[in-house]
């Protein structure tokens, strides 16, 4: 339900006005990482940034969400948008919304991946080549203050770290990467701690059946919730 790209089948209009809002938010439920507490509070604040539209321009999405996923650069702020508005159409619903930040906050490894490939693929052709990776890279880069005591952000250390990431990662050599290429490399290398700590804790419990990693699931989704509440709260306020 909740991929970021290639939904057209949703029963939401950008209006809102094909489905119930009640539907609608059984289904947000069942397809994505969050609670209905937390949708709730997703949808509050989605409402304060809409302007009361219920749509997300990509003004508002600069504005209101650079905090949100800590990035400055303009390329990669695009990119996002791009990732979220998945039929094209220039804003963004609230089931965009919580879908993109549901794979972004709490998706699982291949879901992040993704992602992560669709922001690198910035013409759409499903390939990412080596002009696509390094202006990417470059934004993020020089986002992180990388360049500060002149490392990464020069564009010849960004060329080598292109060079060899398309040395491990470009299979059959043909100057692109596809998504199978990418994942089956990242799968293969992933170490066990990049699964994330919800889903080890998930495993472990089925695996020991204890009432103590039971209670710490419990209280690990219970802080999330709580982190999330409250970065939400100081983002309204500013």
């Amino acid at each position: 339900f909740c991929r970021i790209m290639g939904n057209e089948n949703s029963t939401t209009s950008k209006k809102g006005n094909t489905a119930s809002d009640k539907e609608e938010f059984k289904k947000l439920l069942r397809g994505t990482h969050f609670d209905s507490e937390e949708l709730m509070l997703l949808k509050e604040f989605f409402q304060s940034c809409s302007k009361g539209d219920g749509m997300i321009s990509r003004e508002d999405f600069n504005e209101g969400f650079r905090a949100i996923f800590d990035v400055a650069d303009p390329l990669v702020m695009d990119r996002m948008f791009r990732c979220f508005d998945e039929n094209s159409d220039g804003v963004i619903n609230f089931r965009e919304f919580v879908c993109g930040l549901s794979i972004y906050h709490r998706g699982t490894l291949e879901e992040k991946l993704r992602l992560s490939f669709q922001l690198y693929d910035t013409n759409g052709d499903t390939f990412v080549d080596k002009e696509e990776a390094f202006h990417m890279l470059k934004g993020m880069w020089n986002l992180a203050e990388v360049n500060r005591d002149g490392g990464y952000a020069d564009t010849k250390a960004i060329t080598e770290y292109v060079d060899k990431v398309f040395d491990q990662l470009d299979v059959n050599k043909d100057g692109h990467i596809s998504f199978e290429e990418y994942m089956k490399v990242a799968i293969a290398q992933a170490p066990a701690q990049n699964v994330s700590d919800q889903t080890e804790k998930i495993m472990s419990a089925h695996q020991k059946e204890t009432k103590e990693l039971e209670q710490s699931l419990a209280a690990e989704r219970a802080r999330q919730k709580e982190a999330l509440k409250a970065r939400l709260e100081g983002l309204r306020k500013k």
